[in-house]
């Protein structure tokens, strides 16, 4: 069942117990990454949340992975100067040169490269199982979702190492094709993406006016844009 839902969200759904007000605060771009601060009011804490700052102007988005680690929750300031004191890495790097000193083939890198090195969202094995039957790890629907936010800046198949006689790799979406933001990299802008692990609906289903319970995984996207 997929519902397309364009519009704001209640800060109280009807039915639910639970705020759903995204994150909010002030942001600004300083000459090493950014400043300001974050909170956010969802129903619990977002877990491998990723801040990635696009300075725009043919400038490289650069991505700052609080990790699988890191829970940002309900209420906690998150503290944009101290995350991106930190090294972050390039959304993508192109391989420039053919081998390395040691003899390597040189491969896509930045976080995109990273992502596509980590072999399949999904696994093939589960292909043909009926939907009740299906389940995948938090790391594969986190890795899942994170590929189908910027689907059109990944880095083509790597046919040469790969082999194309071996299948080679590429990239298909079934669904998804809305999630999908790499038009926006290349302006001046902020996009944080997050995961509710366990959470209700953000807006509650209805069957004959009764809410149906619903409980499952919830990716959270929050965007604003950046003044000069």
């Amino acid at each position: 069942l997929e519902a397309d839902y364009l519009g704001p969200l209640p800060t109280r759904p009807p039915g639910l117990s639970d705020d759903w007000l995204p994150p909010r605060g002030e942001v600004a771009a300083t000459d090493t990454g950014l400043s300001g601060t974050l909170i956010h009011q969802l129903p619990g804490p977002l877990r491998d949340v990723i801040i990635v700052h696009c300075p725009g102007d043919g400038g490289m988005p650069q991505v700052w992975p609080l990790g699988p680690a890191t829970a940002w929750a309900p209420g906690q300031p998150l503290n944009l100067r101290t995350i991106t004191d930190n090294r972050p890495m390039p959304l993508v790097i192109e391989p420039r040169f053919e081998r390395n000193d040691r003899g390597e083939r040189v491969k896509w890198g930045g976080f995109l490269g990273f992502l596509t090195e980590r072999g399949e969202a999904f696994g093939q094995e589960e292909d043909g199982l009926p939907a009740a039957q299906l389940s995948y790890r938090p790391d594969q629907i986190t890795r899942a979702m994170e590929m189908l936010t910027f689907f059109g800046a990944l880095p083509p198949p790597d046919y040469i190492s790969s082999g194309l006689l071996a299948g080679g790799r590429n990239y298909t979406r079934g669904l998804g094709r809305e999630c999908d933001l790499s038009h926006l990299l290349a302006l001046r802008r902020v996009i944080i993406v997050g995961h509710l692990q366990d959470s209700p609906l953000p807006l509650p289903m209805t069957v004959d006016r009764r809410i149906i319970a619903a409980q499952g995984w919830t990716t959270i996207r929050w965007i604003t844009p950046l003044t000069p």
